[in-house]
């Protein structure tokens, strides 16, 4: 139904690039690699600009890694964290950071969630390729740019996950407890955060 939906679309008006990307996300979520491509590549040929939009890149991610292209993959989440938008949010924190003034940035990301998806993926990247340390500075700059929202609580979790696989459980387990324990943490996080304390312990502490 939602692709014939976008079909017509697409026929009543063919440079509508966001539909081509959601024809690519749905080709993903088939499993039809290839025809997810497709909607990419017309996408960009249909409208250049659309390598502004931070979506093209993150689902052009998932096309690379399929075909084991996992650094191109990588290269192209960088992308999709520099596109203009998400850029701003960046470089906005770094300067308050160099600064060393308080506060936070706007609670309000254009965004938010596909950026912490976005985030997420790319430490993903890394640790698939081995570079530890960069996962770890991914996660962190995250951190630093969602401080104090909704979405930090994802982020620590992904945290608890990476601590996990390097074999750091009691650093897992000190993450989720401090997050478990938090006040204002929603019953969904608080049940995933249970959930991955769970695991540690059946995976680590049997030994």
């Amino acid at each position: 139904m939602a692709d014939s939906l976008l079909t017509d679309a697409l026929r009543l008006d063919p440079t509508q690039s966001s539909s081509f990307l959601m024809m690519a996300r749905i080709g993903l979520e088939r499993d039809d690699v290839e025809a997810a491509e497709k909607a990419l590549d017309e996408a960009l040929a249909k409208d250049f600009e659309v390598r502004k939009n931070p979506y093209y890149f993150f689902i052009q991610s998932f096309v690379l890694e399929s075909k084991d292209r996992v650094e191109d993959a990588k290269d192209a989440l960088k992308k999709a964290l520099q596109v203009p938008r998400f850029e701003s949010v960046r470089n906005a924190k770094k300067k308050k950071k160099k600064k060393k003034k308080s506060g936070k940035i706007s609670k309000v990301v254009d965004g938010a969630n596909l950026m912490v998806k976005i985030y997420e993926r790319l430490a993903k990247l890394h640790h698939t390729l081995k570079q530890i340390g960069d996962a770890e500075s991914t996660i962190r700059e995250a951190l630093e740019i969602f401080e104090g929202t909704a979405q930090e609580t994802e982020l620590r979790i992904v945290e608890s996950r990476q601590a996990m696989e390097r074999g750091d459980a009691h650093k897992a387990l000190k993450l989720l407890a401090l997050l478990i324990q938090s006040s204002d943490v929603s019953e969904e996080t608080w049940i995933q955060a249970t959930q991955v304390k769970a695991d540690i312990y059946l995976k680590h502490r049997k030994h």
